[in-house]
């Protein structure tokens, strides 16, 4: 016989073939259908720390613990019983209390006399194993950071999606549904301006804690952004849920202490509901970001209090969101330089006979696929996007053409942002832009907003100081908007302020506002006029000048004022006809 026999011993030198066995640096050992050994070379000593010789003829019970001991026989039992190759692995501990991770591979053999004998090599693969460990945690580790913030040590946005889509798929229409929040921390980015990173990192930390500490064990928070927080709460009605936000926003009531320093912090919230408000994971986030958006408006517009708001997503929080994301497609992708026209509405003044054309204010009009889109919509947009200075440039070229077309005493005044103020470029670019149109500056006015002019005093002051020094007129937009201060208009080098509409609503404040800025030196225009009872009364009060529908509405560059003039109450397109604005969804082509 071959393979699993062992025949005509004679023909072998016993001998050499001992001499090669134990000379073989793989471990081997020979056992006899009794367990005992009858064969250990000399590599398979090492290995165990024992005396080759002092293992012949004993069995694995007098060598190794009982616990090893039953494993090795266990084994050796089923070898014999199946007289099929077997290999495994399994972990020794030798004489020094070392363990050692072995791949063993035992098989029987049958001698010429009829004899079974069992024969096993054994493999050391603990440095093996010991690497792949190594590899392991690695990985393991390698997946914590992939799934966590490093920061505040919550999952992140990649964990917790993969979380929210096993809710999803293993929620059944018989259960509760389940609520999917969205929180942003309000006035994050002003205590990392001032306080710096390492106190921002801390409040975030802080608030982490917070947050975690409302929710239920199911719960689950994740950081995904640098103050943006996802919530997921299983198994949730709208009931227990307005409970679990409450929670929340209490718990920001109590200011954060870094440094010695007291730190108020507000959250705004936006919640979505599964199934109601999406079915999938991206759209329940996306409508609870909508949402939160909603919430801190409203906490915008309720005051500079740190407060805490919550909004439940609805289809036309959808709708308006919707139409955000249409415009910011439009400002990102098409040539909306070209789209947005520059529409002119009148100043008047009254020179005892008569109304009379003033100057002009440029005021940018933008229709997307036949809807027009209010100034106080796109604006922003593109003020976030980067490209409110190019195009608060465009504007001032469009005024300057403008002029051209108007008489010698007439001007158009064009309202700023802080951001242009805040350009490096802006009076060299000014300045040039007056040269290549050939105008006389004095024509052309520049608009701050009171709020502007007070957010950036610094810059304000140096830009209109330079303006003055050009000739170009210099005005202060909407004042009476917020926290008037009339002791601040003296700080800036002004021609001319502009009374927003909300005094004309207030008779009282009108006039003492009126005669006070008439006492600082500066000129005065009342916006806002919209009847000829209004108009009058404004005058009476001493207003050098008037705006609003009662004059006209803003038009097209190519409007004929001599002809319409006090003559077209209703706004009129580039097309001729009346102007809508929608709240409808735009649709893109």
């Amino acid at each position: 016989m071959l393979s699993n026999n062992i025949s005509n011993p004679d023909t072998f030198d016993r001998s050499l073939l001992f001499e090669i066995l134990n000379n073989s640096r793989t471990p081997m050992f020979v056992k006899n259908r009794n367990l005992q050994n009858v064969l250990i070379n000399a590599a398979l000593g090492e290995l165990a720390g024992l005396d080759p010789n002092e293992m012949i003829g004993k069995t694995d019970f007098d060598l190794f613990s009982p616990e090893e001991a039953v494993a090795f026989a266990d084994t050796d039992e089923r070898t014999f019983a199946s007289r099929q190759p077997v290999h495994y692995e399994e972990v020794i501990t030798d004489t020094n209390n070392v363990s050692r991770n072995l791949r063993t591979t035992k098989n029987v053999f049958e001698t010429s006399t009829g004899e079974l004998l069992l024969v096993g090599t054994v493999h050391d693969i603990t440095e093996l194993r010991a690497t792949q460990t190594k590899l392991e945690n690695a990985v393991n580790h390698l997946s914590t950071l992939a799934h966590t913030d490093s920061l505040t040590g919550l999952p992140n946005r990649l964990q917790f999606e993969l979380e929210l889509e096993n809710l999803i798929s293993s929620t059944s229409a018989e259960q509760k549904g389940f609520s999917v929040g969205f929180i942003d921390l309000n006035g994050f980015k002003v205590i990392n301006d001032t306080a710096g990173h390492m106190a921002g990192d801390e409040i975030l930390r802080v608030c982490s804690e917070r947050l975690c500490k409302q929710l239920r064990s199911d719960s689950k928070i994740a950081r995904v952004g640098g103050d943006e927080f996802l919530l997921l709460l299983p198994q949730t009605d709208i009931s227990a849920t307005i409970q679990i936000i409450n929670r929340i926003m209490a718990s920001f009531r109590q200011a954060i202490t870094i440094d010695g320093v007291g730190w108020h912090v507000s959250c705004s919230i936006g919640v979505s509901r599964y199934p109601t408000d999406g079915t999938a994971s991206s759209e329940l986030i996306r409508n609870a970001d909508f949402a939160m958006y909603e919430a801190k408006k409203r906490k915008r517009n309720d005051g500079v209090t740190p407060s805490s708001t919550v909004e439940f997503f609805n289809p036309e929080i959808g709708n308006t969101m919707d139409r955000r994301r249409t415009i910011e497609w439009a400002v990102n992708f098409s040539d909306y330089g070209k789209e947005i026209e520059q529409f002119y509405q009148p100043i008047v003044a009254h020179d005892g006979t008569g109304y009379q054309i003033k100057g002009f204010e440029s005021l940018a009009r933008w229709t997307l696929n036949e809807i027009t889109i209010p100034p106080d919509e796109f604006i922003p947009i593109l003020d976030k996007s980067g490209g409110i200075v190019p195009f608060g440039y465009r504007t001032i070229e469009s005024a300057c053409e403008f002029l051209a077309g108007l008489n010698e005493d007439q001007y158009v005044s064009v309202n700023l942002t802080y951001k242009q103020i805040l350009d490096k470029h802006f009076c060299d670019t000014v300045a040039s832009t007056i040269r290549n149109a050939g105008i006389n500056p004095a024509r052309l006015a520049l608009e701050l907003t009171e709020q502007n002019s007070n957010f950036e005093k610094a810059a304000a002051t140096t830009v209109f100081d330079c303006l003055k020094k050009m000739g170009v007129q210099t005005m202060i937009d909407d004042f009476g908007i917020g926290q008037s201060n009339l002791g601040r208009l003296g700080d800036f080098p002004i021609d001319v302020v502009k009374i927003d509409k909300s005094l004309v609503q207030k008779r009282r404040l009108l006039k003492p506002v009126l005669s006070l800025v008439h006492e600082l030196g500066f000129q005065t225009i009342v916006e806002g006029i919209e009847t000829d009872e209004v108009a009058k009364t404004a005058l009476s009060f001493g207003a050098d000048m008037l705006q609003g529908f009662y004059f006209g509405h803003p038009q097209p560059a190519n409007y004929d004022w001599k002809t319409n003039f006090m003559k077209a109450p209703i706004p009129l397109t580039s097309a001729g006809s009346a102007a809508t604005i929608s709240e409808s969804p735009i649709q893109l082509q």
